[in-house]
This record gives C-alpha cells, structure tokens and sequence, in this order.
C-alpha cells in the first residue's frame, strides 16, 4: 500500500496589534480509503499578506490525519487531494478556529464528499454565510450590496473580511466596498489582512504626476491633472490580448464627444524600451490618439500602486485624485455622471 501523506498549509498573519496565538487542533478521517496524497492549503498564496506557511503534520493512523499548531484568528482553507485524478474533482473549502475540529471525507454514489464538517462557531456562520448570499460555494462572484449587507450585519465577521479580500483580489474590486471602512468593528480593522486591504483598496491616492519616458528615450514627468477633466491612466503591454481588447473600447468611446469632453486618455506600456517600435505600430494599428508613454517593468508606477493585472487603469480627476481603480471602460462615463 502507498504511503499516505496530509500537507497542511495555514496562513498565518503577524498583526500589527498584539493578537494572542491560540492553540488548534484539526484531525481529517479519510473513511473513503484513497490512498491519496491529500493537500491542505489557504485559499489564495499572496506575498503581500505576510503569509507563513506551517506545515504540522503527523503519520497517519487507522486513515487518520492529525495538525497540531497557533492561529491568531479563524483562517481559511481548502482541502483537496493533488497528484491523483481519480479526485481532482473534490475540493472543499471551510474555516478553522481555535481549539479542537474534526471532518470525515467519505465515498458517495458521485464521489467524495465532506459527510461531517467541523463543527464549531466559524463554520456554522461560514454555513450562514453561504445562505444569506444565496450561493453554494465561497467561490462564486457576489453582487457588490450583497456582500456590504453581509458585512453590515456582521461587523465582527472575518468569514466578511475574507470573501471581499479574495473577490477583490481574483476579480474586481468595486467602489461600492469603499463603504465598508466604517462596517467593520475594531476586531477586524486592527488584523493585518484588514490593513492590507484598506492600503491596498481604500486609501485616497493622490497622483498630480508621474515619471515616465517619451518615444525618444527621454524621461519625463507628465501631468495626471487635467483642468475640467478626468485622466485616464492606462497601463499596458504588446503581448496583453485583454489590453488590446480594452485599447479597441477606448477608441470607439473616445469618438463620442460626451466621452472625449470629460476624459483624456494616457496610456504607459511597460515593454522594455527596445519594443518601443513595436508599441507604436500596436497603436497606430487600432486607431490610438492619445499619448502613450513607456515605463520599463512598470518601475516608477509600482512607487505609488500595485501591478498584478493587465490592463490597469486609473481613473484620476482634476484635484489628481485617483477615484476608481480598474473601472470597465463601458462604465467609465456613467460613473463620472454619477459622481
């Protein structure tokens, strides 16, 4: 018989308030026999969460698997098998706390299933959670008032403070959570993935300029504030299908006059400089206007923001506040309206 093995990844925050480490024991009864390597881990791996990966396993006993280890606070995982596609449809998702938990994985006419979940104050809310949004799973894409609701209701709740950093960072972050700074109590505001994602998300960016280099290799700084219009800064590269995509939009929208008299358009790839030709062939080819400008790797944006999509845009008025970030570009006009 093959050799059993459970990895168990927790992710596990140094915050900057002084939060108790609390002991934690979670045992997983494999009663379905796999035979498997069965993998533990937390539901998204970002470096900038101070992510510490731990990994207390014991040997397996009679299908037995047993961790031992501290938490801060209630954290979230997956439990899913790796290296075996007889069950690489099983992947389940609950939360942990301190103290004792326990779950049984057990074999069913449609495969594994979880037949006993633990059973303690984290997942009988994460059970609350999934009904209240009206969804089977944590992995679904919320409407923006429905997960503010959630949160308005349960200001302590970091099955909340989760499902808005893991939609926000896989997806899309809306301006309609810009709320939430004043719905969450001081339990969550003070915990290291709360400040994250108030530096991240929340914070006013102001951003009158930014250094950049023009066509003929000679670096500049360009003015991000417009009188009587909004900018709009995009960031882009050659290979990038979406930006291209997102390129074509502009040019379309910015033929509208309604559009063009309120918005001016800057695009900044971040291709090396010896793809410059190349960019302004890209340009050229779909009809582009406006300003483009280059900055290697992104060096100079990544001072005031966070890179990791492409196309990223802000949207940035005449004070040379940014007011949306990474805003549909269909949108974009209906917002400044409305705003």
């Amino acid at each position: 018989m093959r050799k059993k093995m459970l990895y168990f990844f927790l992710s596990l925050f140094s915050c900057t308030y002084s939060y108790s480490q609390q002991h934690f024991s979670f045992t997983v009864i494999d009663s379905a026999n796999t035979n498997s390597t069965l993998t533990i881990g937390e539901s998204y791996f970002q470096q900038e969460f101070g992510m510490k990966v731990k990994s207390n396993s014991v040997a397996c006993k009679n299908n037995m698997f047993h961790f031992v280890g501290t938490i801060e606070h209630p954290t979230a995982v997956r439990i899913y098998f790796s290296g075996d596609k007889r069950y690489e449809r099983f992947n389940q998702f609950f939360f942990i706390e301190p103290g004792s938990q326990e779950i049984v994985i057990k074999n069913g006419e449609k495969g594994l299933y979880i037949a006993k979940r633990p059973a303690t104050k984290i997942e009988n809310e994460f059970q609350s959670f999934l009904h209240f949004v009206n969804s089977e799973n944590i992995d679904s894409i919320l409407e923006p008032e429905v997960l503010v609701s959630y949160i308005k209701k349960n200001p302590s709740s970091y099955i909340g403070l989760f499902k808005l950093i893991d939609q926000s960072f896989m997806h899309d972050f809306s301006n309609e959570f810009n709320v939430v700074k004043t719905l969450f109590d001081s339990s969550i505001t003070k915990t290291k993935e709360y400040q994250y994602f108030e530096n991240r998300y929340l914070k006013q960016l102001n951003l009158p300029s930014i250094e950049v280099t023009n066509d003929v290799k000679k670096k500049i700084r360009i003015d991000l504030s417009s009188s009587g219009k909004y900018t709009l800064l995009v960031i882009w590269f050659n290979d990038c299908l979406p930006c291209i995509r997102e390129m074509k939009q502009l040019v379309q929208l910015n033929k509208d006059p309604e559009f063009s008299s309120r918005i001016k358009i800057v695009h900044v790839s971040v291709d090396s400089l010896k793809f410059i030709n190349e960019n302004k062939a890209t340009l050229k080819k779909h009809g582009v206007t406006w300003e483009n400008y280059w900055d290697e790797d992104g060096q100079q944006l990544k001072k005031h923001i966070i890179l990791d999509r492409y196309p990223s845009s802000l949207l940035i008025d005449d004070r040379a506040n940014v007011v949306a970030k990474n805003i549909e570009v269909e949108k974009i006009l209906n917002y400044i309206i409305s705003n």
